[in-house]
Protein backbone atom coordinates (compact mmCIF):
# COMPACT_ATOMS: atom_id res chain seq x y z
CA UNK A 1 0.00 0.00 0.00
CA UNK A 2 1.23 3.14 -0.89
CA UNK A 3 2.23 5.73 1.68
CA UNK A 4 2.26 9.45 1.62
CA UNK A 5 4.78 11.15 4.26
CA UNK A 6 4.63 14.64 5.57
CA UNK A 7 1.31 15.18 6.09
CA UNK A 8 -1.93 14.74 8.48
CA UNK A 9 -5.54 14.55 7.52
CA UNK A 10 -8.41 15.52 9.89
CA UNK A 11 -11.66 14.27 9.32
CA UNK A 12 -15.07 14.33 10.60
CA UNK A 13 -17.49 11.68 11.93
CA UNK A 14 -19.50 9.94 11.47
CA UNK A 15 -16.48 6.71 11.97
CA UNK A 16 -18.57 4.56 9.36
CA UNK A 17 -17.93 7.01 6.66
CA UNK A 18 -14.16 6.72 7.43
CA UNK A 19 -13.99 2.75 7.22
CA UNK A 20 -15.79 3.29 3.89
CA UNK A 21 -13.05 5.49 2.52
CA UNK A 22 -10.22 3.25 3.81
CA UNK A 23 -11.64 -0.19 2.49
CA UNK A 24 -12.20 1.76 -0.92
CA UNK A 25 -8.40 2.74 -1.00
CA UNK A 26 -7.07 -0.30 -0.21
CA UNK A 27 -9.32 -2.11 -3.23
CA UNK A 28 -8.60 -0.04 -5.73
CA UNK A 29 -4.69 0.01 -4.99
CA UNK A 30 -4.36 -3.71 -4.50
CA UNK A 31 -6.43 -4.05 -8.09
CA UNK A 32 -6.27 -1.63 -10.74
CA UNK A 33 -9.48 -2.92 -12.95
CA UNK A 34 -11.40 -1.22 -9.74
CA UNK A 35 -10.04 1.85 -10.61
CA UNK A 36 -13.17 3.02 -11.96
CA UNK A 37 -14.97 2.56 -8.85
CA UNK A 38 -13.07 4.52 -6.57
CA UNK A 39 -14.79 8.00 -5.63
CA UNK A 40 -17.59 7.12 -8.76
CA UNK A 41 -19.98 5.37 -10.15
CA UNK A 42 -19.08 1.29 -10.61
CA UNK A 43 -21.22 1.30 -13.88
CA UNK A 44 -18.94 4.46 -15.73
CA UNK A 45 -17.20 2.66 -18.26
CA UNK A 46 -13.49 4.49 -18.49
CA UNK A 47 -13.61 7.37 -20.89
CA UNK A 48 -11.06 8.84 -23.65
CA UNK A 49 -8.68 9.74 -21.05
CA UNK A 50 -8.80 6.97 -19.07
CA UNK A 51 -6.37 3.47 -19.31
CA UNK A 52 -8.58 1.38 -21.09
CA UNK A 53 -6.58 -1.57 -23.17
CA UNK A 54 -6.65 0.03 -26.31
CA UNK A 55 -5.55 3.31 -24.52
CA UNK A 56 -2.58 2.17 -22.73
CA UNK A 57 -1.68 0.74 -26.52
CA UNK A 58 -2.34 3.69 -28.25
CA UNK A 59 -0.44 5.57 -25.15
CA UNK A 60 2.68 3.15 -26.08
CA UNK A 61 2.53 3.68 -29.81
CA UNK A 62 2.98 7.29 -28.91
CA UNK A 63 5.56 6.75 -26.77
CA UNK A 64 8.11 4.98 -29.54
CA UNK A 65 7.15 7.61 -32.56
CA UNK A 66 8.15 10.41 -30.08
CA UNK A 67 11.41 8.40 -28.85
CA UNK A 68 12.07 7.49 -32.27
CA UNK A 69 9.82 8.21 -34.96
CA UNK A 70 8.74 6.55 -37.46
CA UNK A 71 11.11 3.91 -39.45
CA UNK A 72 9.86 5.83 -42.75
CA UNK A 73 10.50 9.13 -41.62
CA UNK A 74 13.27 10.55 -43.24
CA UNK A 75 16.41 11.06 -41.08
CA UNK A 76 18.31 14.67 -40.95
CA UNK A 77 21.64 14.82 -43.40
CA UNK A 78 24.38 15.65 -41.45
CA UNK A 79 25.79 18.97 -41.63
CA UNK A 80 28.84 20.53 -44.19
CA UNK A 81 32.30 20.34 -42.12
CA UNK A 82 33.55 23.56 -41.04
CA UNK A 83 29.88 25.07 -40.72
CA UNK A 84 30.09 27.34 -43.88
CA UNK A 85 31.63 25.31 -46.35
CA UNK A 86 29.20 22.22 -48.21
CA UNK A 87 29.42 19.58 -50.04
CA UNK A 88 28.06 19.25 -53.64
CA UNK A 89 25.47 16.14 -53.94
CA UNK A 90 27.41 13.53 -55.95
CA UNK A 91 26.07 13.34 -59.58
CA UNK A 92 27.55 9.84 -60.36
CA UNK A 93 28.36 6.79 -57.71
CA UNK A 94 31.78 7.20 -56.33
CA UNK A 95 33.95 4.18 -55.16
CA UNK A 96 35.78 7.59 -53.09
CA UNK A 97 33.25 7.44 -50.08
CA UNK A 98 33.49 9.62 -46.74
CA UNK A 99 34.67 6.64 -44.37
CA UNK A 100 38.26 7.11 -46.77
CA UNK A 101 38.51 10.14 -44.92
CA UNK A 102 40.41 11.07 -42.83
CA UNK A 103 42.90 10.96 -46.24
CA UNK A 104 46.95 11.72 -45.97
CA UNK A 105 48.97 12.88 -48.92
CA UNK A 106 52.45 13.81 -49.77
CA UNK A 107 54.97 14.33 -51.93
CA UNK A 108 58.52 15.79 -52.38
CA UNK A 109 60.13 18.84 -54.61
CA UNK A 110 59.65 20.82 -52.79
CA UNK A 111 58.29 18.26 -50.01
CA UNK A 112 54.54 19.20 -48.83
CA UNK A 113 52.08 17.08 -46.92
CA UNK A 114 48.05 17.01 -46.79
CA UNK A 115 46.12 16.08 -44.30
CA UNK A 116 41.98 15.98 -45.46
CA UNK A 117 39.60 15.30 -42.46
CA UNK A 118 35.86 15.09 -41.88
CA UNK A 119 36.22 19.17 -40.29
CA UNK A 120 38.70 19.92 -42.69
CA UNK A 121 42.18 20.08 -43.55
CA UNK A 122 45.69 21.23 -43.38
CA UNK A 123 48.45 21.62 -45.92
CA UNK A 124 52.28 22.10 -44.89
CA UNK A 125 54.64 22.97 -47.74
CA UNK A 126 57.96 24.44 -48.46
CA UNK A 127 59.71 21.17 -46.47
CA UNK A 128 57.47 22.23 -43.33
CA UNK A 129 57.98 26.59 -44.32
CA UNK A 130 54.62 27.40 -44.93
CA UNK A 131 51.33 25.68 -44.25
CA UNK A 132 47.97 26.81 -44.01
CA UNK A 133 44.57 25.21 -42.40
CA UNK A 134 40.74 25.43 -43.30
CA UNK A 135 38.02 24.77 -40.95
CA UNK A 136 35.70 23.29 -44.19
CA UNK A 137 35.77 23.04 -47.54
CA UNK A 138 33.98 22.09 -50.54
CA UNK A 139 33.81 18.67 -52.02
CA UNK A 140 32.55 17.02 -55.29
CA UNK A 141 32.53 13.10 -56.00
CA UNK A 142 33.63 12.30 -59.40
CA UNK A 143 33.46 9.17 -61.30
CA UNK A 144 37.32 8.57 -60.32
CA UNK A 145 38.13 10.41 -57.36
CA UNK A 146 37.02 13.31 -55.99
CA UNK A 147 37.71 17.58 -56.02
CA UNK A 148 38.54 19.55 -52.73
CA UNK A 149 38.14 23.33 -52.66
CA UNK A 150 38.39 25.68 -50.40
CA UNK A 151 37.78 29.35 -52.33
CA UNK A 152 39.30 31.81 -49.80
CA UNK A 153 42.55 30.39 -49.83
CA UNK A 154 42.31 29.95 -53.96
CA UNK A 155 43.40 25.80 -52.98
CA UNK A 156 42.27 22.93 -55.41
CA UNK A 157 42.81 19.64 -54.12
CA UNK A 158 42.46 16.82 -57.20
CA UNK A 159 42.37 12.98 -55.86
CA UNK A 160 42.14 10.40 -58.48
CA UNK A 161 41.50 6.73 -57.58
CA UNK A 162 44.70 5.39 -60.03
CA UNK A 163 47.81 3.63 -57.79
CA UNK A 164 50.91 6.21 -57.66
CA UNK A 165 53.96 5.24 -56.54
CA UNK A 166 56.50 7.53 -54.47
CA UNK A 167 60.22 8.02 -55.17
CA UNK A 168 60.60 5.44 -52.02
CA UNK A 169 59.20 2.81 -54.51
CA UNK A 170 55.94 2.16 -51.93
CA UNK A 171 53.06 2.22 -53.90
CA UNK A 172 49.62 3.87 -52.77
CA UNK A 173 46.31 3.92 -54.14
CA UNK A 174 45.83 7.21 -55.11
CA UNK A 175 47.48 10.37 -56.77
CA UNK A 176 47.14 13.54 -55.70
CA UNK A 177 47.50 16.80 -57.45
CA UNK A 178 47.15 19.97 -54.83
CA UNK A 179 47.14 23.76 -56.79
CA UNK A 180 47.45 26.59 -54.40
CA UNK A 181 47.04 29.95 -56.49
CA UNK A 182 49.92 29.46 -58.84
CA UNK A 183 51.89 27.09 -57.31
CA UNK A 184 51.39 23.27 -57.93
CA UNK A 185 52.21 19.91 -56.24
CA UNK A 186 51.89 16.29 -56.85
CA UNK A 187 52.40 13.19 -55.20
CA UNK A 188 50.73 9.87 -53.52
CA UNK A 189 48.06 9.33 -51.32
CA UNK A 190 46.15 7.14 -48.72
CA UNK A 191 47.52 3.80 -47.16
CA UNK A 192 49.30 0.94 -48.73
CA UNK A 193 47.30 -1.06 -46.61
CA UNK A 194 44.26 -1.14 -48.36
CA UNK A 195 46.02 -2.34 -51.77
CA UNK A 196 47.17 -5.34 -49.81
CA UNK A 197 44.10 -6.50 -47.82
CA UNK A 198 41.21 -8.37 -49.27
CA UNK A 199 41.24 -11.07 -51.33
CA UNK A 200 44.31 -13.97 -50.63
CA UNK A 201 47.81 -13.74 -53.03
CA UNK A 202 48.41 -16.48 -54.45
CA UNK A 203 52.23 -17.24 -54.60
CA UNK A 204 53.28 -17.78 -58.45
CA UNK A 205 57.38 -17.81 -57.71
CA UNK A 206 59.80 -17.71 -55.06
CA UNK A 207 63.89 -16.66 -55.45
CA UNK A 208 62.26 -17.07 -59.08
CA UNK A 209 61.32 -20.42 -59.16
CA UNK A 210 58.24 -21.79 -59.92
CA UNK A 211 56.37 -22.83 -57.01
CA UNK A 212 55.77 -26.58 -56.84
CA UNK A 213 51.87 -27.54 -57.45
CA UNK A 214 50.54 -28.97 -54.29
CA UNK A 215 46.68 -29.37 -52.91
CA UNK A 216 47.40 -26.16 -51.13
CA UNK A 217 49.35 -23.46 -53.16
CA UNK A 218 51.13 -21.16 -51.40
CA UNK A 219 49.23 -18.05 -50.63
CA UNK A 220 49.32 -14.90 -48.48
CA UNK A 221 46.71 -12.74 -46.78
CA UNK A 222 47.10 -9.76 -45.00
CA UNK A 223 44.48 -8.12 -42.60
CA UNK A 224 45.14 -4.96 -40.65
CA UNK A 225 48.42 -5.83 -38.55
CA UNK A 226 49.11 -9.49 -39.91
CA UNK A 227 49.57 -11.70 -42.74
CA UNK A 228 49.04 -15.72 -43.19
CA UNK A 229 48.29 -18.37 -45.32
CA UNK A 230 50.12 -21.74 -46.38
CA UNK A 231 53.29 -22.86 -47.26
CA UNK A 232 52.08 -25.43 -49.31
CA UNK A 233 52.51 -28.13 -46.75
CA UNK A 234 51.84 -25.96 -43.66
CA UNK A 235 50.09 -22.62 -42.75
CA UNK A 236 51.92 -19.72 -41.11
CA UNK A 237 51.05 -16.07 -39.23
CA UNK A 238 53.07 -13.27 -38.72
CA UNK A 239 53.03 -9.82 -38.03
CA UNK A 240 54.04 -7.05 -40.45
CA UNK A 241 54.63 -3.30 -40.13
CA UNK A 242 54.26 -0.46 -42.83
CA UNK A 243 56.59 2.84 -43.03
CA UNK A 244 57.05 5.17 -45.98
CA UNK A 245 59.42 3.21 -47.36
CA UNK A 246 59.73 -0.28 -46.20
CA UNK A 247 57.91 -3.25 -45.23
CA UNK A 248 58.81 -5.54 -41.89
CA UNK A 249 57.51 -8.96 -41.53
CA UNK A 250 58.25 -10.36 -38.15
CA UNK A 251 59.10 -14.10 -37.50
CA UNK A 252 55.97 -15.68 -37.64
CA UNK A 253 54.69 -19.19 -36.55
CA UNK A 254 53.80 -22.02 -38.46
CA UNK A 255 52.22 -25.60 -38.07
CA UNK A 256 54.81 -28.43 -38.09
CA UNK A 257 53.27 -31.39 -40.86
CA UNK A 258 55.70 -33.44 -43.00
CA UNK A 259 55.07 -33.08 -46.44
CA UNK A 260 57.05 -34.49 -49.58
CA UNK A 261 60.92 -33.31 -49.54
CA UNK A 262 60.17 -30.52 -52.94
CA UNK A 263 57.33 -29.04 -50.55
CA UNK A 264 59.33 -28.87 -47.64
CA UNK A 265 62.10 -27.56 -49.36
CA UNK A 266 60.05 -24.86 -50.75
CA UNK A 267 58.44 -24.32 -47.73
CA UNK A 268 61.89 -23.43 -46.22
CA UNK A 269 62.71 -21.16 -48.92
CA UNK A 270 59.44 -19.12 -48.54
CA UNK A 271 59.16 -18.39 -45.29
CA UNK A 272 63.13 -17.19 -45.17
CA UNK A 273 62.05 -14.69 -48.22
CA UNK A 274 59.42 -13.47 -46.50
CA UNK A 275 60.72 -13.01 -42.97
CA UNK A 276 63.17 -10.99 -45.33
CA UNK A 277 61.39 -8.70 -47.07
CA UNK A 278 61.94 -5.16 -46.61
CA UNK A 279 60.28 -3.58 -50.09
CA UNK A 280 57.21 -4.23 -52.10
CA UNK A 281 55.58 -2.90 -55.36
CA UNK A 282 52.19 -3.73 -56.99
CA UNK A 283 52.28 -4.13 -60.33
CA UNK A 284 50.51 -4.39 -63.42
CA UNK A 285 46.67 -5.83 -62.61
CA UNK A 286 46.91 -7.63 -59.28
CA UNK A 287 50.64 -8.53 -59.14
CA UNK A 288 52.66 -8.07 -55.81
CA UNK A 289 55.83 -8.65 -55.56
CA UNK A 290 57.90 -8.66 -52.37
CA UNK A 291 61.78 -8.11 -52.25
CA UNK A 292 64.48 -8.10 -49.51
CA UNK A 293 68.30 -8.89 -50.00
CA UNK A 294 68.29 -12.51 -49.67
CA UNK A 295 64.61 -13.61 -51.45
CA UNK A 296 62.01 -12.41 -53.64
CA UNK A 297 58.37 -13.53 -54.02
CA UNK A 298 56.02 -13.10 -56.80
CA UNK A 299 52.31 -13.36 -56.37
CA UNK A 300 49.05 -12.25 -58.06
CA UNK A 301 45.33 -12.27 -56.45
CA UNK A 302 42.77 -15.06 -56.73
CA UNK A 303 43.71 -18.85 -56.79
Amino acid sequence: MARFAGSRVSVAKPKTRIAMTVRTLLACTCALPLLAACGGDEETPPQDGGFGVGEEEDVNDRASTEAGGSEDADLPSEGPPGGEATFEAPGAPSAYEPEMIPLTARGNEPGWILEILQSGLSLDYDYGEQSLAADGYERTDLDDGARFTVTDQDLRIRVREERCTAASGMPYPYSVEVRLGERSFSGCGGETRTLLTGEAWRVTSVNGDPVTPSDTPPSIRFTQGDLGGSTGCNTYRAAYTLTGETIDINPGQSTQMACADDLMAQEEDFLAALEAVTRLRVEGEGALVLEGETGRIEARRGR
